[in-house]
């Protein structure tokens, strides 16, 4: 993790991803949205982490995610305000979501939502206005984060989110 200032990155891409990434898609609740590519890839601005696909709302389903896990097992944010995240996208509605032991569930998260900036742009996600869905009884657990992730959802469309940098912030 590299300190600048205020912030804390967790993930930065320059060298490949230092964390493990993983995709998935409603496919696996029996939904017909597809994750094409979730790679490392670069142009003249910056190394990121690129999540495509097509999100579709048939059969009841509605998303695509690119997902990280913790090596050590959980994420202590618990001196920090919210994350940051140096993100650009296709336009439409995406949400971050991030998980605890309170999340039980595999549909159960605390989220919030976004739109991504067609240009590289750094969001930052206070916790205090993360919402629990289908989580135990209490607030965002932010001395035990288990994953992050980035989803595109709710919609008909093909999204395409960059991801440069994901930080945490006083």
């Amino acid at each position: 993790m590299e300190r600048v200032a205020d912030r804390i990155d967790i993930e930065t891409f320059p060298k490949g991803p230092t964390l493990t990434w993983e995709g998935i898609s409603d496919e696996v609740m029996g939904g017909s949205s597809v994750i094409t590519a979730i790679a490392v890839y670069s142009d003249s601005n910056a190394v990121f982490l690129r999540m495509e696909g097509r999100v579709s709302t048939e059969n009841g389903g509605g998303f695509i995610q690119a997902r990280t896990r913790f090596p050590s097992g959980k994420l202590d944010a618990s001196q920090w305000k919210g994350i940051e995240i140096r993100v650009r996208g296709r336009e439409g509605p995406h949400e971050v979501h991030l998980r605890t032991p309170s999340c039980r569930m595999p549909w159960a998260y605390f989220g919030l939502p976004f739109q991504p900036p067609s240009t590289w742009e750094d969001i930052r996600f206070p916790f205090d206005d993360f919402s629990g869905n289908a989580v135990s009884p209490g607030p965002l657990e932010i001395g035990s984060i288990l994953s992050i992730g980035l989803l595109a959802v709710r919609a008909e469309f093909s999204p395409c989110l960059d991801i440069a940098r994901i930080s945490l912030y006083r």
